[in-house]
């Protein structure tokens, strides 16, 4: 199965999106902001991303996208 990033600054959403794929069998890793995220993918390399562009900064999950797809 797939590893999944959840990066949202919403709590509730993680908690019901991670259970949801982790009910169909993915490994699920969470980060509650960009900058989270930004550490977390230094080391890991999940398949997809669910990004949360307007976060804690207004940019922030814009400027995320932006270095992920450097």
């Amino acid at each position: 199965m797939a590893h999944v990033f959840l990066v949202d600054d919403d709590a509730d959403f993680i908690e019901v999106n991670k259970m949801v794929l982790e009910s169909h069998g993915h490994e699920v890793t969470v980060a509650y902001s960009g900058q989270e995220c930004w550490d977390l993918l230094q080391k890991s390399q999940p398949d997809v991303v669910s990004l949360d562009c307007m976060m804690e900064e207004c940019n922030s999950g814009f400027d995320v996208a932006n270095d992920i797809s450097i």
